[in-house]
C-alpha cells in the first residue's frame, strides 16, 4: 500500500506540473514550455533558450502566472480543508462550506458589492479591492465562529450541532445574498452574479500576496494534522483513549480549515465540488490515512482547478465560462458515478 500511496502522489506532482505547463502556455496568445523556460531564465539573468516576444513575456508574467499559481493556491486550500473536515465529521460528504466559512464569505462580499457604487465616491476603486477580500474573510469567520459558538457547551463541541448550525448559516447567508440581488440595480446585479459564479481570471501579484501566506501556512499545519484526523475519525472516545487533545484538535482544525477556505472564497468567489471531488478520488485511490490523503488531495485540487480554469477560457473562446460552472459539470457526474457505485455494491450483497 505504501508503495501505491508513493506512486499516486508522485503521478499526482507530474500531473500537476504539466497542467501548470498547459495552464500557462495555451491562449489566445501560445507560449510554448521552451519559450516559458526563457522567460524565467531571462528574469534571472541566464541565457533563454527559445526566442519569444515582448508581448508573450508580457501575457505570462501579468497575466497566466498570477492566474496559475492563484488557481494552484485556491485548489489547495479547497480540497485540504475539504478533506480534513471529512475526517473531523466523520462524513464523506463534509465540504469547506458545511462549517459557514463559505457561506458568510459570501455574504459579506456581497454586501460589499451592492455598497459599491456609494463606496466609490470616497474611496479608490484600488482601495475597493483590497477591501473586497479582507471583508469576504471577516465575513467567513465571523459565521464561523457563531456556527462553532451554537455547537460548543463548556469546553465540549459537538460535530452534529455544528453541522446542523453551518446549515442554518448558509439558509441565512443566501437569505441575505437573495435580499441584496433583489434590491440590486443592473450593474451591481452583474457584478454581484459574476462573483457568485466563481472565477480567477482577476488574479494578480497583489491577491497572491494577499491570501498566499493564509493558505499555504493553514494547509502546510492541516497537512502535519494527519495522524491527529486519523484519530478523530474513529471517533472522540477512541481518540482520547490514545492520547489526542481532542477538543483542541478540533478546534484547530476548524480555524485552520476556516483561513484557507475564507482566503481562497475572497480571491477566487464561490467555486464548488473542488473539497468534495479531490479527497474522494485521494480516497478511492490510496485509502483513508490523513497522514497521504491531506497533501496528496493539495496536489489532486490544484490539478482539477488548473483544468477546469484552462476549459473555462478555453472553450467557449474569447468569451470566458465562469469556473464555478466549470467545476459543478465536473464534480457533479463524478457525485452521480459514485451514487451509482455505491447503490451497485450494495444492491450485489441483497
Amino acid at each position: 500500500m505504501l508503495r501505491r500511496r508513493l506512486i499516486f502522489f508522485s503521478a499526482t506532482g507530474v500531473g500537476l506540473t504539466f497542467m501548470v505547463i498547459l495552464g500557462a502556455g495555451i491562449g489566445a496568445t501560445y507560449i510554448s514550455p521552451l519559450q516559458i523556460i526563457s522567460i524565467l531564465l531571462q528574469k534571472v539573468n541566464l541565457p533563454a533558450i527559445a526566442n519569444f516576444t515582448d508581448q508573450q513575456e508580457a501575457i505570462f508574467l501579468s497575466i497566466r502566472s498570477p492566474r496559475v499559481i492563484l488557481a494552484v493556491l485556491v485548489g489547495m486550500a479547497l480540497a485540504v480543508s475539504g478533506a480534513s473536515l471529512q475526517g473531523l465529521f466523520r462524513n464523506p460528504l463534509a465540504d469547506p462550506g458545511i462549517i459557514g466559512v463559505s457561506s458568510g464569505a459570501v455574504a459579506a462580499v456581497v454586501c460589499l458589492l451592492f455598497f459599491s457604487t456609494a463606496l466609490g465616491q470616497i474611496m479608490s476603486s484600488n482601495a475597493l479591492k483590497l477591501i473586497q477580500p479582507i471583508a469576504g474573510f471577516l465575513g467567513g469567520s465571523v459565521s464561523t465562529l457563531l456556527v462553532y459558538s451554537l455547537a460548543t457547551t463548556g469546553k465540549y463541541t459537538d460535530m452534529t450541532s455544528m453541522l446542523l448550525g453551518g446549515i442554518a448559516i448558509g439558509t441565512l447567508s443566501s437569505a441575505l445574498v437573495g435580499i441584496f440581488i433583489f434590491m440590486s440595480d443592473d450593474n451591481q446585479l452583474r457584478s454581484i452574479t459574476f462573483w457568485l459564479l466563481g472565477s480567477i481570471s482577476g488574479a494578480t501579484w497583489s491577491s497572491i500576496i494577499t491570501a498566499g501566506p493564509i493558505i499555504l501556512l493553514s494547509t502546510l499545519i492541516l497537512a502535519l494534522l494527519g495522524p491527529r484526523l486519523n484519530a478523530l475519525s474513529l471517533g472522540d472516545n477512541v481518540a482520547f483513549h490514545i492520547g489526542v487533545r481532542v477538543e483542541s484538535s478540533k478546534r484547530l482544525v476548524i480555524i485552520l480549515a476556516c483561513c484557507a477556505t475564507g482566503a481562497a472564497v475572497c480571491v477566487s468567489g464561490m467555486i464548488g465540488f473542488i473539497g468534495l471531488v479531490a479527497p474522494h478520488i485521494v480516497r478511492l485511490s490510496v485509502g483513508a490515512d490523513h497522514k497521504f490523503l491531506v497533501p496528496t488531495a493539495a496536489l489532486l485540487g490544484s490539478f482539477i482547478l488548473i483544468l477546469a480554469d484552462l476549459l473555462a477560457r478555453t472553450l467557449a473562446s474569447p468569451a470566458e465560462i465562469p469556473l464555478g460552472v466549470v467545476t459543478s459539470l465536473i464534480g457533479a457526474p463524478f457525485f452521480l458515478w459514485l451514487v451509482f457505485r455505491n447503490k451497485t455494491k450494495v444492491g450485489s450483497y441483497v
